[in-house]
């Protein structure tokens, strides 16, 4: 599971997390998503501001993903690490373009998460988005074969999947030992060089009923299992360190919305023993 632990010591260079500064991120009761910005270690959560009966914000920290897309049943290694930075890190300069057939002509993403199951994703879109009537189809992988998830998919917009902005959520499988982590190497008998194939991890498999629209992918950010995490109260603050964020088996964002109404968050992220990357 993703750690944080409490740091009393300096912090060498500090900032506020993508879309938080000014004041802090407005946070209604729709979730919403933080991007930490790759090479901070150590974050810190202030609520304040709340109205229309807000009591509390509920926080959560997600994993990092892993994507790998394929059109051809993975038959050649496809895994580009940049990728899994550029669709979690929050901005929208290096938007991706992906163009899904059908699961019978080999196209499908696989998203893995290391260490800890997840419950989900959010799909933030650009400007291409599909428009083709499709149902989206979410699998998990199970003692050798891909088992459906029940989903519910909020990038449908009438019948046709990932044409508006949403949250991709499933029901957790409860039975022991239904989800376990393996790598995709094993899965498909390959030896492909890479974290992506070697290291095991909790993958899921999502593909289409029919081929879509070219989509131009800004963000796809997990969702914690759980769905829900901490509380904080007005002008109470969280702060620690992350291990491995923005990394796999570390945190990859952090989610928060309120019980009602509205509220602030000040989200400030930091390096300790270090800075952050050049810009």
């Amino acid at each position: 599971m993703q750690k944080v632990q409490v740091y009393d010591g300096s912090i060498n260079e500090i900032r506020a997390a993508p879309g938080t500064a000014g004041g802090g991120l407005a946070i209604t009761s729709t979730r919403q998503y933080i991007s930490l910005i790759p090479g901070a270690n150590w974050c810190s959560l202030t609520a304040r501001n709340f109205a229309s009966s807000a009591e509390v914000v509920e926080f959560a920290y997600n994993p990092f993903l892993t994507f790998v897309f394929t059109q051809d049943g993975l038959d050649t290694p496809s895994w580009d690490e940049a990728l899994d930075l550029e669709l979690q890190d929050g901005d929208t300069i290096d938007a991706k373009t992906l163009t899904f057939n059908t699961l019978a002509n080999g196209d499908f993403l696989l998203i893995g998460s290391r260490g800890v199951r997840f419950g989900g994703f959010n799909v933030d879109l650009d400007t291409s988005v599909n428009n083709n009537a499709s149902v989206m189809a979410v699998h998990y992988y199970r003692a050798g074969d891909w088992v459906a998830l029940t989903v519910a998919d909020g990038t449908d917009s009438g019948g046709a999947s990932m044409a508006v902005d949403g949250d991709v959520t499933w029901t957790m499988p409860v039975e022991a030992l239904a989800w376990e982590p393996v790598s995709l190497n094993e899965i498909y008998s390959k030896s492909y060089k890479g974290l992506a194939f070697t290291e095991p991890m909790y993958w899921v498999r999502v593909s289409f009923s029919v081929a879509l629209d070219s989509i131009k992918f800004d963000q796809i950010r997990s969702i914690n299992r759980n769905g829900t995490g901490g509380e904080i109260v007005s002008g109470q603050a969280v702060a620690g360190m992350m291990i491995e964020p923005m990394k796999p088996g570390g945190v990859g964002n952090i989610s928060a919305l309120t019980d009602t109404g509205t509220a602030n968050l000040i989200v400030n992220v930091g390096v300790v023993n270090g800075t952050f990357p050049l810009d």
